[in-house]
Parts: C-alpha cells; structure tokens; sequence
C-alpha cells in the first residue's frame, strides 16, 4: 500500500512574534556592526584624539593662566634688579678725563652761581681693584676687628706708592685729587658742594676752607677726590670732543681772570618752586612756594604716591596763582612780568636713594593766561620719574635737565 503525500505550494510559512523580534534584533546587530566597522571607526578614532589634544591644551592653558599671574611681579622684580644693577654701575664710575671733569665742574658751578677762580689737579693714583676692594673692606671693619685680621699693615704695604701702578695690567681705581679756588656767596658754596656731593660721579669733599672775600662774598678753597674705575689701559683713551665755542670765552684759553665771561646771561627768575627732598630725610617731602618767599611755602610728607595742583588765572592787572599739595592749597595775587611770554615752574628733584623709594608727584596744571606755563624738572631720576603731569595740558611744555 503506497502513501502519497502532496505538497501543497499555497500554503504560506508563518513565523511567530518571538521568531521575528530575534530576527530584527539579529539585522539590527549586524547593521550596527557594519556600520562601526567599516563608517564610524575612523571618526571615533579621530574623536578620540582630538579628545586627548584637547585634554593637553586644557592643561597647557591652565598652566599658562598660572604663570600668566606672575608676569606682574616678575616685570616687577626685572625693574628693581635693573634699578639695582644701574645703582651698581654707579657706585664707582668709568674713568673721566681731565677736560671732562673740567666741564662737570663749570656746569655745577653755573647752576649754583659760584665763581671758579681756579682748577688744579694734584694727584692722580691707580690701585689695582683688589687691593681697593680690600681697603674699602677694612675701613668698614672695627679697629679691633682689623686688629686681629692683622690686614692694616698689609694693605698700607700694597698701596705704599699708588701711582706705579698706572702701567700694571688689570682693572684699576683710579684717586684723582684736585683743588678749586671759588668765589661767591655762603648760599651759592652751599649748593655747590651739595651738587657735587649728589653728583653721579663719585666725588668727595674732603677739605673746604673760606674767608671773607670783597663785597660780604666767601672766597676759598675745595679739595676734592674723584673716584673712577678703569679696565686695563682705558683710561688712556679719550672719547671727549669738545663742542664748539661759537663765539664765547674759551674755557681752556685763559690770559686772566675774566669768569664773568664764563657764564650764560640767559638765567631766568622762576615764579614757583617745588622742591623735592628724599624719602629718608626729615621734615617734609615737598615744598611748594612762591619763588624766594618762605612765608609763602606748603608742604606734604607723601612717603608714596602725592597729588599737586597749580592754577594760574590772568586778572585785569595781576595774576592769581593758587597752588595745593593734598588738602593744604593756598593762593596769592601778584604782578607779574612774564619772561619771553613764559610763566616758570621750578621742580627741584634728585635721583632716587634706592629701590624702596616710592615717592612720586603727579602734578595738575591748568593754565588761564594767554602765556606759556613752562615747568622744568631739574635732576630726577632718569629711569623712574619721581615728578611726572597728570595729563597734557595746552600751553604747558614740560622740560628735563640733569646737571
């Protein structure tokens, strides 16, 4: 008996929900797979190192930021160190020639009005820097200190004939001891020496004698010593020319004694003065007055940052000045004779003692003439202006001048 199956082509292959949520989960795997492997594995790859240089310049970023805030205190610390640095180079100063020193001396003796009757220079010694060194070092010392170091009778040794040196190899300090003769009134020797106690150069005053001279004036005699500094055979060479005279007295072509001809006729009176004293002294800081008239005088003790102001109005006849340090002003009213159309302003300043001074005038000029205020600053400091405007103003010309 044969069995017979017949297979029915219409009937239709049903699967059940479970079959089909595998089977979709199954193309959905493999769609993702695909789709990793062959599309996004690159860009994955790409992301995740700019994800890492990110993470770098975030950190690169953050150390900056860091360091960025001690940028301030590191310009800070760069001034000082080259202030100090330029106080060093100062402390013993290259080598001057006598012409040189000659024209330092005019100078200061023009801007305190004395009269110099004569120049000498009477010795001039070379010490090897060491040894210089060594005696600065011992001068400085207790004498029972020297005592015991037994260096005073070694040092007297070394230096028992200066001069010999001159032709030695290797740095020297070169003593140079001169004499002037002057002429002049107590206030003019008084400026004078305090000039040249100030100067840059290293200059000291080690005898002054004065009588009583014609016309109530002092005549005398300053001994000075200059303090120079000399690589080798430098101070040989000499880079000093000599401008031209144009007409006037020629200072190394003396027959006799004619000083007036020495000195400029252009000096002019100032109608206000500020004077500028160091942080380290006593008394007051500033002095703000009317020329020569101390009944008139204001001051402060700013140890840092002071304010001043000067306003100058034109009346019908007078002018009316009123000036002010801080809260203490004043004001006067006065005739007034301008020179060459020009109201004068004399700031008289200095260099700064050391890093710690922080003085520093800012000074407000308003000007209500038909006339130019001109102020000039006399000696401050080159690198850090202890006197300086609070802002431009028409007809203020601000002038430096370092004697």
């Amino acid at each position: 008996m044969k069995t017979k199956f017949k297979l029915d082509l219409k009937t239709k292959v049903s699967m059940s929900e479970k079959e089909k949520t595998l089977v979709m989960v199954l193309l959905l795997v493999v769609i993702v797979y695909v789709a990793k492997t062959f599309l996004f594995a690159s860009k994955i790859e790409e992301l995740s190192s700019t994800i890492s240089e990110y993470d770098k310049v975030r950190k690169k970023h953050t150390m900056l930021k860091e360091q960025s805030k001690e940028i301030p205190k590191l310009k800070k610390q760069e001034k000082e160190l080259s202030f100090k640095y330029k106080r060093m180079e100062r402390q013993v100063p290259p080598y001057m020639s006598e012409a040189s020193t000659i024209l330092i001396m005019d100078q200061e003796a023009k801007a305190s009005s004395l009269n110099i009757k004569a120049i000498s220079f009477d010795k001039v010694d070379y010490i090897e820097k060491d040894t210089y060194l060594n005696q600065s070092k011992e001068a400085s010392e207790s004498k029972e200190g020297a005592e015991k170091e037994g260096k005073s009778g070694e040092a007297s040794k070394a230096n028992s004939n200066p001069s010999e040196n001159r032709n030695t190899k290797g740095p020297k300090v070169i003593l140079t001891d001169m004499s002037i003769g002057y002429e002049g009134n107590y206030d003019a020797v008084y400026k004078f020496i305090k000039r040249l106690e100030e100067h840059e150069r290293k200059i000291f005053i080690n005898q002054v004698s004065m009588n009583i001279g014609d016309a109530k004036g002092l005549k005398g005699n300053l001994k000075l010593q200059l303090i120079s500094y000399a690589e080798n055979d430098e101070e040989i060479k000499e880079k000093l020319t000599l401008p031209e005279n144009k007409g006037k007295f020629n200072l190394f072509n003396v027959s006799g004694e004619a000083i007036q001809d020495l000195y400029s006729k252009s000096y002019y009176t100032p109608n206000m003065v500020l004077n500028i004293k160091p942080y380290n002294e006593e008394g007051p800081k500033y002095i703000f007055s009317e020329y020569g008239k101390t009944e008139n005088e204001i001051y402060s003790n700013g140890l840092s940052s002071s304010e001043g102001k000067l306003k100058i109005e034109k009346l019908d006849k007078n002018f009316r000045i009123t000036y002010s340090l801080g809260k203490v002003s004043k004001t006067i009213e006065k005739e007034i004779k301008p020179k060459d159309n020009t109201l004068r302003l004399d700031v008289i300043s200095h260099k700064r003692v050391n890093v710690d001074d922080k003085m520093e005038m800012k000074m407000e000029i308003e000007n209500k003439t038909p006339y130019v205020i001109e102020v000039n600053v006399v000696n401050d400091d080159l690198d850090k202006p202890i006197f300086t405007l609070k802002k431009d103003e028409k007809n203020v010309a601000l002038k430096r001048v370092n004697r």
